[in-house]
């Protein structure tokens, strides 16, 4: 696809305006073939060539908080980047098993450089007319098996990537990487004619380093429902959650939600219900991050415990 942009700044207080035309091409090439009747292969190949945003052209300082001030720079270059996606899928029905495998790589070449400035107690973000490379690699796969004639499933998704550019510092430019791996197993079925389950884990641990200071976090998040049917006019279902953080500098936060609901089918016509949310009345989750040229400070407010007793009646 080709297109078509035209920038139009005015500044008001100098009385001056501006205009640019740019163009935008964006090719890409995919291709899938059935390697054989349970598995495939698909892949494509892009390129991108559009212009910087147009926030580029207010040359004006914006304060972003007490702190931070950002100052844009134009640049007549353009915003080149190239994609390459490489996936292979399985499936088999009759066993269950199903599984994936890709791998994406993209690099751009931004034509403006992030620099931070420190002005007394402030910072001011600049944008420098050097080139900038950022490469992105990026590992997914996953598999899940059903057993017992697939009543039950168990599986696990994986994620791994790496990113890598330059960014300046005091006009010194500094090398900066970033990595991450997260881990997501599951399961899910129904055990008895009566009881069925499903539980997820999702484990993501991210590190970040510029030149030769790093810092890292690590999060975990598991999500677990229990439904019973001990007859067809009882339903009951359990549910939790827990979320835990912990970050570089050994600061942890930890919250878990408990939840409830039962239904009951008095008759054809009467149906009586409950639901408790929050049973362990969670009303505050709060934490502060710690960056390398900041502090910032987190509080979310949750609603309380909360009971619903429904009665419905069908005439």
């Amino acid at each position: 696809p080709i297109g078509y942009y035209y920038y139009h700044v005015a500044d008001r207080l100098a009385d001056t305006s501006t205009g640019k035309h740019f163009m935008t091409i964006s090719p890409m090439v995919y291709v899938r073939h059935q390697l054989t009747a349970k598995t495939e292969l698909s892949a494509y190949l892009s390129y991108s060539f559009h212009p910087v945003t147009p926030s580029s052209y207010t040359q004006t300082v914006v304060i972003s908080d007490f702190r931070n001030l950002t100052f844009q720079t134009p640049s007549s270059e353009s915003i080149r980047g190239i994609s390459a996606f490489v996936r292979m899928r399985y499936r088999n029905p009759i066993t269950s098993l199903f599984a994936n495998l890709s791998v994406k790589y993209q690099q751009d070449y931004q034509p403006l450089m992030q620099n931070q400035l420190f002005v007394g107690d402030r910072i001011l973000t600049e944008f420098v007319a050097c080139g900038n490379n950022v490469s992105v690699t990026q590992l997914n796969g996953g598999i899940s098996k059903g057993l017992w004639s697939a009543k039950v499933t168990v599986g696990i998704d994986v994620s791994l990537g790496h990113s890598s550019a330059r960014m300046m510092r005091q006009n010194v430019e500094q090398p900066y990487t970033s990595t991450f791996i997260t881990l997501a197993p599951k399961f899910s079925g129904k055990l008895t004619r009566w009881l069925s389950t499903d539980y997820r884990l999702t484990y993501t641990n991210n590190r970040y380093q510029v030149y030769a200071v790093s810092s890292h976090y690590s999060s975990l998040r598991q999500n677990l429902s229990v439904t019973l049917l001990p007859t067809d006019q009882w339903h009951i279902a359990f549910g939790a959650e827990h979320y835990y953080t912990r970050f570089s500098t050994d600061q942890t936060a930890c919250i878990t939600f408990l939840d409830f609901s039962v239904r009951w089918l008095i008759s054809k016509s009467i149906d009586l219900a409950l639901a408790a949310t929050n049973l362990l009345d969670e009303t505050d989750y709060r934490y502060t991050s710690f960056g390398s040229l900041s502090e910032s400070f987190y509080s979310f407010n949750i609603r309380p415990r909360n009971i619903i007793i429904k009665i419905q009646i069908k005439m």
